[in-house]
């Protein structure tokens, strides 16, 4: 009878031991799926970034990579399934900059960076679904084509033309802060 209880003991024992290391390794190799990106920005990404520095720097912060659905939001639509349906639609797509009042953090516009990807059918429609979401919830949005190298006073005018500001305003900015 005692041998008997021993092996229950030890067979619950070993059972127990089983099933932490089953876990642990299930845990391990859920949390080995994902590796950190080397590089958050491309080179021709980081290349515009540099130069939108030097173009509006100092008047707005700016942030790469931006989720849609961070700057703006569905209207009440329906209740709460259109609200997520419209929600949904968003919720995946990303911006290329997002330049905010660097107080406020108010959006002020969106710049996206504009390469021959852009060219395609399926791409073309995304920018335009993007661009009139933009649109709709008032936030200016310029499109830039990729350059190996850009014009300072190029592209500071037409960032300023496609936000309406005039340059007053962007060196106003740029002194307040």
């Amino acid at each position: 009878m005692g041998t008997l209880i021993v092996v229950a003991v030890l067979l619950i024992v070993v059972c127990a031991i089983l099933k932490l290391l089953v876990e642990g390794k299930s845990t391990s190799q859920r949390d080995g799926n994902y590796e950190a990106q080397v590089i958050l920005l491309t080179p021709a990404e980081q290349a515009f970034y540099r130069s939108l520095q030097k173009a509006i720097g100092g008047a707005f912060t700016i942030f790469p990579k931006v989720r849609l659905a961070d700057i703006i939001r569905p209207k009440s639509l329906n209740g709460r399934r259109g609200y997520y349906a419209a929600f949904n639609r968003i919720a995946g797509k990303h911006v290329d900059f997002v330049c905010v009042h660097p107080a406020t953090m108010k959006v002020l516009g969106v710049i996206e960076l504009d390469d021959r990807t852009h060219a395609q059918e399926n791409r073309k429609s995304r920018d335009h679904f993007v661009d009139s979401a933009l649109t709709g919830a008032a936030i200016p949005i310029c499109h830039v084509q990729v350059k190996r190298e850009y014009e300072t006073r190029a592209l500071h005018a037409q960032i300023t033309t496609a936000f309406k500001f005039s340059t007053t305003a962007i060196d106003y900015y740029r002194k307040s802060n």
